[in-house]
């Protein structure tokens, strides 16, 4: 497991791992700098092709390695996903191609 990733998984509410991309929703707002990276991820994260890369390669089961890391480069915006709101963007996004939830189970086993 990339270290990273596992921070991210970690990092999230029982919810990206990543996934990060559709965080299209406004940041929470918070004092600790989480707004300023939310709003980053939203702007810059939905057409990611990395993103896009990691909901085709997860849609095959299992999610394999090379496919979890995938989202290694994303670790940081970890602390957008302890949010509902952004959770469920990220699963919408998602699209049925897997859930936060499964993603780390595959990722952190």
């Amino acid at each position: 497991m990339v270290p990273s990733l596992r921070r991210l998984i970690r990092g999230a509410a029982p919810a990206v791992c990543s996934t990060p991309a559709p965080l299209l929703l406004p940041p929470p707002h918070t004092a600790d700098g989480t707004d300023q990276l939310c709003k980053e991820a939203q702007a810059n994260l939905p057409n990611n092709p990395d993103i896009l890369a990691f909901k085709q390669c997860a849609a095959t089961k299992p999610i394999s390695t090379s496919c979890c890391a995938k989202l290694a480069p994303f670790a940081k915006y970890a602390p957008c996903l302890s949010n509902d709101m952004y959770a469920t963007a990220v699963n919408n996004y998602l699209g049925g191609a897997t859930t936060i939830d499964e993603a780390r189970k595959a990722c952190l086993s």
